[in-house]
């Protein structure tokens, strides 16, 4: 017998409740017995205005301590390009319990899978309208969730490190999420459900092949590539091989020598293009108010705005090179992740409720928006629209229907490949200039809280303005461009 969706949401929250608890209690176990470093990987930090650099590196000359605890003097070039020695290390275990700091971090990111599930839960509703692709990028975050936990506790046990800090395995996590990303903003460049039936019908096929479908797939198998084959001894090889580093000839122009726990080239642009195409997606869903005429979707724009924030904070933490002292950001990270998937899931609430979900249609007038000709694909005088707001032809269609516009879908289609072409780009450039730009300057080797908060703050005023002064007549990518 076929179970009712609530009884659904329920037994699920009820299988990957008690499941994520678990791995997360696993994770603070493995943790306590492994932040563990040996006697030999803990040399005395040398003192100076590079004295928080990891294993004591200096722009010159670089002291470390070898396995059989003798010095050893490793020049800046060599120092750069060799692989890291830290599992080949030995020595005894000290155990360090978790602070209460971390512990809370930790189960601020555990609670925050539950609201997430109840947003999954509402969005998907028939009423809504959402089609299939946009449901499956915003269920496909789950899978970033549950892959982060097991590559969380193979980076403390296996390297005895953090995974900010095991660059591939930190890439390949990321990387899912901008998978996640790229298909939310393929499905809401698409037609909605109710749009289909005027439009034509979304198939399958269709989805798949355009750009950004094309795209997610790449970085999909770019972190399983990765995760399959690549299976360093040191746990600072770069993601993917360190495919886009520029090599070792701009060592020379570098003023300051890269902490060995420097992000990859691959591993900054997976973190920029996941943080740029939630904006766009914010923006895509901002649109959705117009396209269905209900206003509830402005809604859920603005409760995305703590997961920008949260975002933000990943990416100056990183560009700090994950020094320890700004750990509160990690707790930043954590408590809007929460709030923001909080806001989520009411926001989706209240958009599922305006479309009838819930409601009687026996005993209650149909009040929703979901027969109005806006979400029907129609500009209110029984003109045919396209998702872009562009009058269709009578008798065309989309995607396999009868009447197919073929000329009207290649356009599209070459529309949005100039776009993944510009997103490209400009996460690229972005990548290269926060890696090597980071060198340039004595600020990222000087860890500052009130100066990294500063910049998670300036990020998340600008997006709050860009909603707050945003002109109706902007395109539906103009964030991002």
């Amino acid at each position: 017998m076929a179970r009712p969706n609530g009884q659904r949401l329920f037994l699920l929250l009820g299988f990957i409740g008690p499941s994520i608890s678990t791995l997360m209690s696993g994770g603070k176990s493995a943790l306590k017995a492994v932040r563990l470093q040996t006697e030999a990987r803990q040399p005395a930090r040398a003192m100076g205005p590079y004295s928080h650099l990891h294993r004591s590196q200096q722009p010159g000359e670089i002291r470390r301590l070898s396995s059989e605890g003798s010095s050893v003097e490793i020049s800046k070039d060599r120092w750069r390009n060799r692989r890291s020695l830290s599992s080949s290390r030995r020595g005894r275990l000290r155990v360090h319990a978790l602070t209460l700091q971390e512990s809370v971090t930790a189960d601020l990111f555990a609670t925050s899978l539950f609201p997430y599930l109840g947003f999954l839960y509402y969005i998907s509703r028939k009423e809504v309208g959402m089609n299939f692709v946009t449901n499956f990028g915003f269920q496909f975050l789950v899978a970033f969730v549950v892959a982060s936990i097991p590559a969380s506790l193979y980076a403390i046990s296996h390297y005895q490190s953090t995974l900010s800090d095991v660059d591939w395995l930190h890439g390949s996590a990321e990387g899912l999420l901008t998978v996640t990303n790229l298909l939310i903003v393929l499905g809401l460049r698409l037609p909605s459900t109710q749009e289909q039936k005027i439009q034509g019908e979304l198939n399958v096929l269709s989805a798949v092949t355009r750009p950004f479908s094309v795209l997610a797939v790449g970085v999909f198998m770019a972190s399983v590539v990765t995760l399959i084959f690549q299976h360093p001894v040191g746990d600072h090889e770069p993601y993917l091989w360190g495919v886009g580093n520029l090599g070792t000839w701009v060592n020379a122009l570098e003023p300051r020598a890269e902490p060995d726990n420097a992000l990859s080239v691959a591993t900054w642009m997976v973190h920029w293009s996941s943080l740029i195409e939630w904006v766009v997606a914010m923006r895509l869903i901002w649109g959705l108010a117009d396209r269905t005429g209900n206003e509830e979707w402005k809604q859920l724009t603005w409760a995305m705005v703590p997961l920008h924030t949260s975002a933000v904070c990943a990416v100056t933490y990183h560009v700090f090179f994950n020094d320890k002292s700004l750990a509160l950001l990690q707790t930043i990270q954590a408590s809007t992740t929460l709030f923001g998937n909080g806001l989520m899931m009411y926001a989706s609430y209240k958009i599922a409720k305006s479309f009838g979900w819930g409601t009687n249609p026996e005993t209650e007038p149909n009040q929703s928006h979901s027969s109005t000709e806006a979400q029907a694909g129609s500009d209110g005088q029984g003109t045919r629209v396209s998702i872009t707001g562009e009058p269709l032809a009578a008798d065309s269609g989309l995607d396999g229907s009868k009447g197919l516009d073929v000329a009207g879908l290649r356009a599209e289609w070459w529309e949005e490949m100039q776009l993944v072409g510009r997103l490209v780009g400009v996460v690229a450039a972005l990548s290269y200039v926060t890696k090597y730009g980071a060198t340039a300057s004595d600020m990222f080797y000087h860890p500052d809280l009130r100066v990294a908060i500063g910049i998670v703050g300036a990020a998340t005023a600008a997006n709050i303005l860009q909603w707050m002064f945003l002109d109706e007549n902007d395109s539906e990518d103009a964030p991002l461009f």
